[in-house]
């Protein structure tokens, strides 16, 4: 059981909620550690090759597979420009890149115009250069490993749930799971909003009838859970749900704090999911009158999208078991709609 900072027991963060909890922050302090091996590359590459990732001069997406070859492997300009075009494109093609033929051209085009590093300076960049990469390979291989894990906990969650909100993946759904822990257990949605972060403070002064004054948001929060959020309200006002994305562009519009707003929206609708095992409704569709053909084809139309997001971590089988959440929730719809989701 754990123990928070005033030795009261937290029975929310408990079981398989603090397993998810250590996986989400150990995936964190990973891609934070991902991110500074990068930037060190940066600074390599600017010295070896200026521009190189660059994907608008050279063609090649950053650190992706193909861009992680050729920098380990005699990364200088001169020696990528006297590669023979036939055996870079095969390795452009070996890694996945698209238009390979376009990418080689464009990258020696680019290698014979840019500046050279000293000859003295190249074998030790190179050498530095090359151990940075195994390292990033090393990182991205931890990441990939914690996320699969992750997937397959969240899975055994209400916080599965999440993932029907449309721009939110395992990752982020995992991440305000793991904070909030059981939403049975949790206080109430006013205490949580504000432990995330995300509310302004209210002040009152001369009885009822005194003027209010709104502060700045609280800095005393989960920091963790409100980057979260915050994440996961912003791509929600990118690519989420029709009313939410529109909320958002009203909120940015009028100078509020849209990412706020939705977030506290977020969480909101998303206890309301987790508590009630349910997976998200548009508002047309929550009202009374909507028919049970309405519910069943946005069922239908959604549930493509919600298994690829479980596919994607190999964890389609763990989320929808008959014992699971989102497994049960399956064996529901499709009895009461007469509908098959197949797997």
């Amino acid at each position: 059981m754990l123990l928070n900072c005033r030795a009261n027991c937290c029975p929310a963060q408990s079981g398989i909620y603090r397993n998810l909890r250590t996986l989400v922050r150990h995936r964190r302090k990973l891609v934070a550690m991902l991110t500074e091996v990068k930037n060190r590359v940066h600074g390599i590459v600017d010295r070896l090759f200026p521009g190189f990732l660059n994907e608008s001069k050279c063609g090649i997406v950053p650190f992706t597979q193909s861009s992680l070859y050729l920098m380990e492997d005699r990364f200088s300009p001169k020696q990528v420009r006297r590669r023979k075009r036939e055996k870079l494109i095969e390795i452009l093609k070996r890694f996945g890149t698209s238009k390979a033929e376009e990418t080689a051209f464009k990258l020696q085009q680019y290698a014979a115009r840019v500046l050279h590093t000293p000859v003295e300076y190249v074998d030790t960049l190179q050498l530095s250069l090359a151990q940075h990469v195994k390292h990033i390979r090393c990182l991205q291989e931890c990441v990939a490993q914690l996320e699969k894990e992750i997937a397959v906990n969240l899975a055994q969650t209400q916080g599965a749930f999440l993932t029907s909100f449309r721009g939110i993946g395992i990752v982020l759904a995992a991440g305000v799971t793991a904070e909030i822990g059981d939403p049975n257990e949790q206080k109430p949605l006013n205490n949580l909003v504000s432990y995330s972060g995300i509310i302004p403070r209210v002040k009152q002064t001369g009885g009822t009838d005194g003027k209010t004054y709104t502060g700045k948001v609280a800095k005393r929060c989960n920091r963790i859970l409100k980057d979260y959020v915050v994440q996961s309200a912003h791509h929600m006002g990118l690519h989420g749900p029709e009313d939410l994305m529109t909320d958002h562009k009203r909120r940015d519009a009028s100078g509020q704090h849209a990412d706020f707003g939705i977030g506290r929206r977020y969480l909101r609708t998303g206890m309301s999911l987790m508590r009630t095992s349910q997976i998200y409704l548009p508002p047309w569709l929550r009202k009374a009158d909507a028919t049970l053909e309405e519910r069943a084809g946005y069922y239908l139309m959604i549930w493509p999208k919600l298994r690829e997001k479980w596919v994607k971590f190999g964890a389609l089988e763990v989320a929808f078991a008959k014992d699971r959440p989102l497994g049960l929730w399956r064996q529901m719809v499709q009895e009461l709609y007469d509908i098959k989701l197949k797997l």
